[in-house]
């Protein structure tokens, strides 16, 4: 038997205009919108709610979750006018225009005349389920189907294929149970058909020829997403001994004496641990540091049933947050391997055709039919696109958002911020010639710009003979995590 959360704060769930009033979600929630189309939006407990009126008062878009107007410095906490779209055709350049100008960690409501459906951000970092039997959608599993139903429809044998307890996924858009789909960024979920439609990109993405100018840009768009929550309580950026963490510190390098600096470790040898603080001290930041915590076996379970059984890996360790302030933010580095050619061989290049087979033997997970079979209908909408672009996007779209993204309702404090994740920062990566991405030469200059004595420290390694005796605990205790490793490389 399996558990089912004993609480959904954060969480919503989001209705089809011709379901009935009544729909049995209703009770699982503390409060509920209508939009103008039809579609009505249930939520339960803190969940930021940022309505988009049209001239007339109409309520024609909802935004749920954090909202970083990173032109003004704010995270939206207010509803504002906006014109609609005139018609079905303009819904997509309206949404480029409208809603992806904004950074943060949300989706997006549209409902008016001219359609109805449902936006993730540029990671899919607040993600979305949906049962299109059902005609719902919502934050989990949890948020649509009933505890009988979580439990008839666990699709155990998929669950345990893909060792979700021993660093697996749900790739693909798939879930842990049965009818239930997970929606992928870049999509949208329309809710008159119930069926995903890409909408970005739809063509090739060309690279720049100025790198130097992206980098810039790149740069200037992390720190502006990242100052909007200086003041909003205590705001930390984890520290690492690799690239992401690193490139933030650097380019926010004017306001790094109002933030403060974190690194979490199991032992005091971690690498991540002496090469943060080896950076704190070369470059005169104080940095916390925090041993990871376990938590309780019940804890945990908790925490996976407030993901919809789609995470495990951080299980045990989430505890460790605890120690933060309650009304922290913390900052990351997630998909920020997007501009490193994360699922990339040495020897790829835009000659080389893909197969969704290939895309699988990428993610590295053991085979199962239905991630072939999920796999192959994403691939058919990247096929037409360089290989190297098809690569990116399976990395953002099936493991960004599948595995890193799934656990945002189960810890909701502190809050988490993603500076990395926006579309104009993922569209400056992927216009970097491949040779700048290839050997992270990008990320190494867009540090030189910023703060250069960072790069006095080395990027995940302490040396040869003690990176290997690293290694070699790590296999011992993680080796189905090396295994993957050798296999998304060279397999």
């Amino acid at each position: 038997m399996i558990k089912y959360p004993t609480c959904i704060d954060g969480q919503f769930a989001i209705i089809a205009p011709s379901q009935g009033a009544n729909h049995e979600s209703g009770e699982k929630f503390t409060a509920e919108l209508a939009l103008a189309g039809g579609v009505r939006v249930r939520t339960h407990g803190e969940l930021d709610v940022v309505r988009v009126l049209d001239p007339q008062g109409a309520t024609i878009g909802l935004f749920l979750g954090d909202v970083v107007d990173n032109s003004v410095g704010a995270v939206l906490d207010r509803d504002f006018v906006q014109e609609g779209p005139n018609d079905v055709s303009s819904i997509d350049p309206w949404i480029e225009r409208n809603v992806y100008r904004y950074s943060g960690r949300h989706i997006f409501v549209l409902s008016c005349a001219h359609g109805n459906r449902i936006y993730l951000d540029a990671g899919g970092m607040l993600p979305v389920v949906y049962d299109s039997s059902k005609r719902a959608a919502g934050s989990t599993a949890a948020a649509i189907l009933s505890p009988d139903e979580f439990e008839e429809r666990f699709d155990r044998d998929l669950f345990e294929t893909l060792g979700i307890f021993r660093d697996g996924w749900f790739p693909a858009g798939l879930t842990a149970h049965h009818g239930l789909n997970r929606l992928l960024p870049n999509f949208y979920l329309d809710l008159d058909t119930w069926l995903p439609h890409r909408h970005w990109p739809l063509r090739q993405i060309e690279a720049d020829p100025d790198p130097h100018r992206v980098i810039r840009e790149i740069g200037q768009e992390i720190r502006r997403n990242v100052a909007p929550y200086l003041g909003a309580g205590d705001l930390f950026l984890a520290l690492t001994g690799g690239y992401e963490t690193r490139l933030i510190l650097s380019v926010c390098r004017d306001i790094a004496d109002r933030v403060r600096f974190v690194c979490f470790f199991k032992t005091e040898g971690d690498r991540d641990l002496l090469l943060a603080q080896a950076l704190a001290r070369r470059l005169g930041v104080k940095l916390d540091t925090h041993e990871f915590a376990v938590a309780s076996d019940d804890e945990a379970m908790e925490w996976v049933a407030r993901s919809g059984y789609c995470a495990g890996e951080g299980r045990y360790s989430h505890a460790t947050l605890k120690k933060l302030s309650a009304d922290a933010h913390l900052v990351g580095g997630v998909a920020g391997e997007v501009g490193r050619g994360f699922f990339w061989r040495p020897k790829d290049d835009s000659t080389r055709r893909l197969t969704a087979a290939d895309i699988v033997s990428r993610m590295a997970l053991p085979r199962a039919t239905a991630v072939d079979t999920a796999v192959s209908q994403w691939h058919q909408t990247v096929e037409d696109f360089d290989p190297l672009l098809q690569l990116d996007l399976a990395y953002l779209e099936l493991r960004v958002s599948c595995w890193a993204a799934v656990q945002a309702y189960s810890t909701l404090k502190p809050r988490r911020v993603y500076p990395l994740v926006s579309r104009r920062i993922f569209t400056g990566m992927l216009m970097l010639p491949p040779d700048w991405r290839r050997d992270e030469r990008w990320i190494r200059e867009a540090i030189r710009d910023s703060w250069p004595e960072a790069l006095d420290v080395p990027f995940n390694s302490l040396g040869v003979v003690k990176d290997n005796l690293l290694l070699i605990r790590r296999a011992a205790s993680r080796p189905g995590l090396i295994v993957r490793r050798i296999k998304r490389k060279f397999l």
